[in-house]
């Protein structure tokens, strides 16, 4: 299949305000011939042809000012980017899917970039062992914490657990 290719300048992912050339993928040159071809193994429906009921929706965006903590955070993502696009670094010590991850945790909950739980899951055994709850916490990319009684109520065991971390 014959594509065509551009180059065109783009800012770099270090944020420090540098070009870089980029070679990105066009478009293709043959499609009726890949289309066909795609019909071959594919049942290709739209919502043209299918009676479905969409959603109205409501978008509102709202644009908050970077704290002093983000704002340095992002610029240690820019040089640790640096660091990766030279290669100085081991990419199984830092690289970009890891730099991403934190830039997502930057823009959900600053107290969320270094945070160093990644997932716990605890079972909490009764008196007699007739019973156990399951505490799970888990950290993709916010903190979430589902505290699931197998036999009993919920507890809030969760709360109290992040208030020792200083992450509540």
């Amino acid at each position: 299949m014959a594509y065509n290719r551009i180059h065109s300048f783009e800012l770099k992912p270090e944020s420090d305000g540098q070009y870089q050339l980029k070679t990105r993928f066009s478009k293709f040159t043959n499609l009726p011939e890949l289309m066909s071809m795609f019909k071959e193994c594919a049942d290709i429906k739209t919502s043209d042809t299918l009676p479905l009921d969409r959603p109205e929706k409501d978008v509102k965006e709202v644009v908050a000012e970077p704290s002093k903590i983000q704002r340095k955070a992002i610029k240690s993502l820019g040089k640790r980017a640096s660091k990766i696009r030279s290669g100085s670094v081991d990419p199984r010590e830092d690289n970009m899917l890891k730099i991403t991850s934190d830039g997502r945790k930057i823009g959900l909950d600053q107290k969320l970039f270094d945070a160093f739980i990644c997932g716990v899951d605890i079972i909490i055994p009764s008196l007699d062992d007739t019973k156990y709850s399951v505490l799970e916490i888990n950290e993709n990319p916010g903190m979430y914490i589902s505290e699931v009684p197998v036999i009993g109520r919920e507890c809030r065991l969760g709360q109290e657990i992040l208030k020792l971390l200083e992450l509540c």
